[in-house]
Order: structure tokens, then C-alpha cells, then sequence
């Protein structure tokens, strides 16, 4: 009997792991198999470019609160383990100076390895290093990944304007959109890209801070233009923190977004209800997923360029979505 070309591309143990993750976590080797999957599925996105790297990627980290130190924790680590050359040893994190119990928050960061403040208990690998200055802490750096409050995205991006390496690029991980005026929104990946003149992906995702540094497993998503995503998911991505790769940046932002707002809106009946308004939640949930679809569609009827529904929504977190809402919880 003849088999099929999805068989051959995903046999029946790389589609255990692919949804089945907490049993893959258990199997030796899951590790592996997971990144064949996600190698698999980035060799069949159109357009694939191969890598022209010459040098090291230095990699810089705009921001330092409790998101910003998970992921340096996940990306210090991640460059310490490489053997192959592919970046820079040292991971530059901007740190926004303050005192903290009459010590600076950098002193604290590059002396004791611990952001004490946003993400207390859990080392940072001295990979990390705290700089004060974000034009020092941008410097030279090939990839730039902006962890900060959307509110100083604009602001932060003045400030590097005409500093950065033309060739470096962005990555957003910032939850939320952009306001310019009222009755308009934007992406933040688009103010970002404007302002400094680079590409800029995102990285969306159910993601809580503080169980992505403890090492829980979970999983996110980054979606990049012209397929330039690849370094970013190899720096950030672990045995425990998977990693899937798309091209629709809009898509994603978008759905990270509006994800948010239905989150918000299941935390707030838990909080009035409790364990009595489960068919309240259940109503804000339903509601929630049928409007965020139809603004999904709706972008997917202005963009036609951009992913198809069925290639983009894993972008769309359905599986992330229901692990953040159901608990009532925002990240």
C-alpha cells in the first residue's frame, strides 16, 4: 500500500511529539524529533534562503523586566551551549538604572547574576551582561530583541535612530498594538521597522514569564518576513521552550493581541465570579473566539499575500489560547 507524502514527511512518533508534547518530553530523544519537526516544517515554507553567516551574531535585549529577563535567561544559556560559531558570547541586555536596596540594578545583574527585582531566584548566565545605556547596549549588535512596555517602543526607537548596523534586524516581544492617533491602531513591529529602518518579526505566544525561566515546558511562535527568522528561533528556542517558525507578521501580532483581550476578559469573571461563572466565562470565550476569527479573516481578505487560514493559524495560538484563557489568566 502506497503511503502518503504527509506520512513520509511526519511519521507516526514525530506527530506524537508534535501534539502530544508532554509525552514526547518523557521519550529520549524528543528533543530531537520536535526539531526535525519544526526543520521540516520551515524547509517547506516558500522562498527558503540559505544562511550567508560570515561572522558571530551578537545579540542585544531591549528591556529587562520580568519577560525581558526570562528570555535573556533562555538566550544567555542558549549562547554559552553553542559550539558552532553562530553567535556572539556575549548577550547585552539594556537595563533601566534604579537603586536597588542602594545597590544599581546592573552592579546587581552583572555581580551577582540575578535580576533581583523582576525576576528573583533565577540566575542569569554570565553570557548576560547589564548595560545601562541602550545606544551601548545596541552597539554593534546583529539581532535586537525588544522586550519592553509598548508605551516606550517609539520613544526607545528615537533614541537608536541612526545607531544600529543597517544589516541588523528586530524581533518584537512585545503584547499589544500601537495607537498613533485616536481610532487607529498599528503594529508595534511596524513602528519599530519604520523608526529604525530594519525588518522586525514577533515572537507571540501564551507565554508566563516566570514558567519560561523555570524551565516549564510551553511553546510560542515567531513570525518573520523573508525568512530571516531562523537565528531568532535557534537563540531562543530549548527542550522545553518549542518554537514554531512563520512568514505572516501581522497575522501573528494581530492574534497575540486580541488573544490578550479575551484572556483579560475570563481573568475578570473568575475574579467576580469564581467557581459560579462558568457559563459567564464560557459565554466570553465563545464570543471571544468567533470575533477574533472574523478579524482573522477579515485581515486575511485585506492581505491575500499573507498566509492562508490554514497555513497561519497555528500563529494563532488556538492551542496557546485555550491553556491562557481557560485559567483566567494574561501574560
Amino acid at each position: 500500500m502506497r503511503s502518503c507524502f504527509t506520512c513520509k514527511l511526519f511519521p507516526r512518533h514525530h506527530l506524537q511529539a508534535l501534539f502530544f508534547p508532554h509525552i514526547a518530553r518523557s521519550t529520549k530523544g524528543s528533543a530531537s524529533i520536535i526539531n526535525r519537526i519544526d526543520s521540516a516544517f520551515v524547509n517547506y515554507l516558500p522562498g527558503k534562503m540559505a544562511s550567508q553567516q560570515t561572522a558571530p551574531l551578537k545579540i542585544a535585549i531591549i528591556g529587562s523586566g520580568n519577560w525581558g529577563s526570562a528570555i535573556a535567561r533562555i538566550v544567555g544559556g542558549n549562547v554559552a551551549k553553542d559550539t558552532t560559531g553562530k553567535f556572539d558570547k556575549t548577550v547585552r541586555m539594556w537595563v533601566f538604572e534604579e537603586q536597588v536596596n542602594g545597590r544599581k540594578l546592573t552592579e546587581i545583574i552583572n555581580t551577582d547574576h540575578e535580576n533581583v527585582k523582576y525576576l528573583p531566584g533565577m540566575k542569569l548566565p554570565e553570557t548576560v551582561v547589564a548595560v545601562p545605556d541602550v545606544v551601548e547596549a545596541a552597539k554593534d549588535a546583529d539581532m535586537l530583541l525588544f522586550v519592553i512596555p509598548h508605551q516606550f517602543i517609539l520613544r526607545t526607537c528615537k533614541t537608536l535612530a541612526g545607531t544600529i548596523k543597517p544589516t541588523a534586524t528586530a524581533l518584537s516581544l512585545v503584547k499589544g498594538l500601537n495607537s498613533p492617533e485616536p481610532g487607529k491602531i498599528g503594529l508595534i513591529s511596524d513602528v519599530i521597522k519604520e523608526a529604525l529602518g530594519i525588518e522586525c518579526g514577533v515572537l507571540m505566544g501564551a507565554n508566563v514569564a516566570n514558567e519560561v525561566a523555570a524551565g516549564e515546558f510551553c511553546e510560542t511562535t515567531i513570525a518573520f518576513r523573508n525568512r530571516k527568522g531562523s537565528a531568532y528561533r535557534d537563540a531562543i528556542q530549548t527542550e522545553n521552550f518549542r518554537v514554531s517558525l512563520i512568514n505572516d507578521v501581522a497575522f501573528a501580532e494581530l492574534s497575540g493581541a486580541l488573544k490578550n483581550i479575551v484572556a483579560f476578559g475570563a481573568g475578570l469573571i473568575d475574579g467576580m465570579l469564581g467557581e459560579k461563572g462558568g457559563n459567564t466565562k464560557a459565554a466570553v470565550i465563545r464570543i471571544g473566539i468567533m470575533v477574533r476569527s472574523s478579524s482573522m479573516l477579515f485581515h486575511n481578505f485585506r492581505f491575500p499575500h499573507t498566509a492562508t487560514l490554514s497555513r497561519a493559524f497555528p500563529c494563532a495560538g488556538n492551542d496557546r489560547f485555550r491553556g491562557e484563557v481557560l485559567p483566567g489568566r494574561q501574560t
